[in-house]
């Protein structure tokens, strides 16, 4: 068993450190991190974090989506010309991408339903 913890070197990884730099910051050969980054069990720990990060990101921006919402609405009351044009734009651009969203949801679930029938 090795002194070097895969979740060190995971972590390092996370933190956009290069094989090389893990490597002199663990005190290891670069053979040696490449190797466990190769393995299948350390692969799978990594999409795992990674997953876990993005679930973490995905909820915290889900919970201040509100308020960024309320924060261009405010923006539209804006003294400044352009301001209120690029809060304007915005909504906008992120109202058509819901709505494109929604729809491409939509003829997904009647995809899926025909299919299931």
């Amino acid at each position: 068993m090795s002194k070097i913890s895969d979740e060190a070197i995971l972590i390092l990884l996370l933190q956009g450190y290069s094989q090389r730099q893990i490597s002199a910051e663990l005190k290891a050969t670069p053979t040696t991190i490449s190797r466990r980054i190769k393995k299948p069990e350390f692969k799978k720990l990594l999409s795992e974090y990674r997953q876990r990060i993005l679930d973490n990101t995905a909820t915290l921006l889900t919970s201040n989506s509100e308020k960024a919402a309320n924060t261009l609405i405010r923006l539209l009351d804006s003294d400044n010309e352009l301001t209120k044009y690029n809060a304007a734009s915005k909504i906008l651009s992120y109202a058509e991408n819901w709505i494109t969203l929604n729809d491409l949801q939509q003829r997904l679930d009647d995809i899926e339903n025909a299919v299931s029938e």
